[in-house]
Parts: structure tokens; sequence; C-alpha cells
């Protein structure tokens, strides 16, 4: 099937998307694994400037080849657009690597995107996705910080109680695709909520899969910020075993940060995410988009 056929849209073109995607340099790695993994930024910021100091170092030598894919807008635009990169980015990932597993690791905003892919058109990502792991997910929604102000369209298509989510969380996610939803109970996105971090980041209603933390899993008593769970040992180890589908390794939390993570990145992102340059461009709305699009 075409791809206007399969996925039933037309617009991002696949040319669009095709230049959005961000692979690993060493290309033969792909013909040594049989997993690849489509990275999801959060907001203000790109496929490369989130993955490229974290998990683009040591993917590979776990045996995953890694494709990042930049969301339009640093992932501030409407999500019923993103959605369908991410839903775009499948199609092209699955045509060349027919004979692989493709997996889908996220991080913040870039899970809602893919929320679109998953509520929208569960057919199709049943049918080509493996596994799907959320890093610091607000699927329960966030606290209203734009009360009558303008705003990006993400920003307040996240807010607890809008439309997007509704829609999103009137219906599970499709078997069988593994699912589970890793978020740190001190990440700052229960700012202003009556939820905890877990009720936060969980799935909707219905769908196979769990919420955990890194302080559980691994007994730590650590301070673990949003940026910070793409950085540390606890959660990229938390994410490792759930793609290889094995046991967690506790002894990997003895160090902060994982093998091959670039400091300078982290520090880069924890010092500079939040300056205006890095907020995409976006136009401010005052209202949420409105959803236009049919399960399928």
């Amino acid at each position: 099937m075409s791809y206007e056929e399969e996925l039933c849209f037309s617009s991002p073109s696949i040319e669009v998307v095709e230049n959005s995607l961000w692979y690993y340099a060493d290309r033969p790695v792909a013909d040594k694994v049989k997993d690849i993994v489509l990275l999801l930024h959060g907001k203000n910021n790109t496929g490369f400037g989130v993955w490229s100091w974290s998990y683009f170092n040591s993917m590979p030598r776990d045996g995953f080849y890694p494709v990042a894919l930049t969301l339009p807008h640093s992932n501030t635009a409407d999500l019923n657009i993103s959605g369908k990169y991410v839903a775009a980015a499948i199609y092209i990932l699955r045509r060349k690597f027919p004979a692989h597993h493709i997996h889908i690791v996220a991080h913040s905003m870039g899970n809602i995107s893919a929320a679109w892919a998953f509520h929208y058109r569960p057919s199709f990502m049943s049918k080509h996705v493996t596994s799907f792991c959320s890093i610091g997910a607000v699927y329960a929604g966030v606290a209203n910080l734009y009360p009558g102000k303008p705003a990006t369209p993400a920003d307040l298509q996240v807010i607890a109680g809008s439309n997007f989510l509704k829609e999103i969380n009137s219906a599970p996610f499709p078997d069988p695709v593994r699912y589970l939803s890793i978020i740190s109970e001190t990440d700052e996105v229960t700012t202003g909520n009556a939820l905890t971090a877990k009720e936060i980041a969980t799935f909707p209603a219905g769908t196979k899969g769990k919420v955990v933390t890194p302080q559980e899993v691994f007994g730590l008593n650590t301070k673990i910020s949003h940026v910070e769970e793409v950085a540390v040992s606890s959660v990229y180890e938390i994410v490792r075993a759930f793609l290889r589908n094995k046991e967690i390794n506790l002894l990997k939390v003895k160090n902060l940060y994982y093998e091959g993570m670039q400091i300078d990145g982290l520090n880069l992102t924890l010092n500079s995410g939040d300056k205006i340059s890095h907020h995409g461009d976006s136009p401010l709305v005052t209202q949420e988009p409105p959803l236009n699009d049919v399960v399928i």
C-alpha cells in the first residue's frame, strides 16, 4: 500500500518526514542488530538536541540501532500534526528495515505525539511497532500554567482535561504492542498538580502496560529531574531491559550516568533548554486546536 493509502493522510509528506529523521551515523550497525529504536524528543528541542549526547552513544553497543525524529516547531506545534510525523516515521522505518523489530522510546511531549499515532492509527501501529517505552509522560495532563494567556498549541493540549487528552484517554493503546511508562518521583510535571508523578504518567485505561519509577525499582532516595530522566543510569537500564524483555540489572545503578553519556550535552540542555531561542517557532494561540481526525 502507498503512504497515503496506509496512513490515510498525505500531509506531512513522506519527503518532509524523511528529512526530519536523523540516523545513527554508522549505518552498517543496522545490519548487525535486529532492533530499530525511534527516539522522540520533548518540547523546545530537537532529535539531535536530546538524543545525540544521550541514547545515541550507548544504544548501538547494546544492540539497538537508534533513529531520532525531530518534530515540527521543536514539538510545540499542534499534536495532531506531530502525531502524524510519528506514524509516518514508522512507515518509513518499516520499509527501510523490513526484517527488524521497531521500538519507540519517547521523552516528555514526545510521548503525547506518539499517543496520537497509537490512538488514531491503532491498526497501523499495532502491526508495525513491537514496544513503546515512555519517559516522563503526561498522559493525565499537567496543571494549567497559561490561564487566559497565549501559549503554544501543544502546551494547551497537555493541560489536564483538554479535549485532546480526553480523546487520547478514551480508549486503550492497541495490543499486542508492549508498553512501559517510566517517570521520576521528583519529576517537575507534578508542579501545581494534585496527582502523583505515576498517576500523571499512567497510560490510558485498559492499556496493557505499567508505570514505574527509578526510585522504586532500584530502592533509590535520589532526586531526578525531568531532563535528567534521559541521562541517569537507572532510567536507561529500565529502558534497555524492557526493550530486551529481560530482567533489570540492579547493579547498573552504581554509576549515576550510563556508559557513553556526554555530560556536556546534559549540562547544555539543563542550562539552555528554557531560553527563548529554544522554544521553537510555533505561533501562540489562545484556544486548543480542534480535533480533526478519526480512528483508523
